[in-house]
């Protein structure tokens, strides 16, 4: 008859993969029609990046990802390891595309006709044009408010020139500012990384607004 054999048991299953090593602390540095890209860990130089017009701005769009405003084009990079060009589209209606920002998978642009187009994903498609203001787009900060995903974009050039905007909706906030909060010339935004706060700067003075 057949030998009864002790059974082995099965090897144990390879241990779960870790977390991905956070990335590289990057900075870039836009410079006429250059942008350099270096690591702030190791104080280094990693590329240099020539666009066809001059840089107005850029901006990380996640870990991998360049974003650069030249001209009235934005132009996508991966930066990984060395930069490789993705990906350009126009933005719509702009005559140049003059401020960016990124947050939670939406890309502002805002442009010195006074509009912000708002970018989902990878689309080239504006999700939604905002045209709310009347002088150019040199503002342009986006965080987390107590409503979600949040942009607050202003003009430096125009009284009262800020908006703030849910843009997991995209709608603006109504009558805000209020009519008897008077803002002067707007110099800066800033959201708060950790409470639902955003603040905006004057030549002499520092409004907090919770959001």
């Amino acid at each position: 008859r057949p030998r009864r054999t002790r059974s082995s048991a099965p090897p144990p299953p390879p241990p779960a993969p870790g977390p991905p090593p956070p990335p590289r602390q990057r900075f870039a540095m836009p410079v006429g029609s250059y942008v350099h890209l270096g690591s702030v860990s190791d104080a280094t130089m990693a590329a240099r990046l020539t666009l066809p017009a001059e840089v107005e701005d850029c901006v990380f769009m996640g870990d991998h990802q360049l974003g650069v405003a030249a001209g009235n084009r934005v132009l996508v990079y991966d930066v990984r390891h060395t930069a490789k060009f993705v990906r350009q589209f126009t933005d719509e209606g702009a005559m140049k595309a003059n401020r960016l920002s990124y947050h939670a998978g939406v890309l502002a642009v805002g442009s010195t006709s006074g509009t912000v187009n708002t970018y989902v994903g990878e689309s080239t498609k504006p999700a939604k044009t905002f045209m709310n203001l009347s002088a150019s787009v040199d503002l342009l900060v986006a965080g987390d408010g107590s409503a979600g995903p949040s942009l607050v974009m202003g003009s430096s050039a125009q009284a009262n020139g800020f908006r703030f905007v849910n843009t997991t909706t995209m709608t603006v906030a109504s009558s805000f500012p209020e009519v008897g909060m008077k803002h002067g010339m707007v110099q800066c935004l800033a959201f708060n990384p950790v409470h639902p706060v955003f603040s905006v700067g004057e030549a002499s003075r520092v409004v907090n607004y919770a959001c």
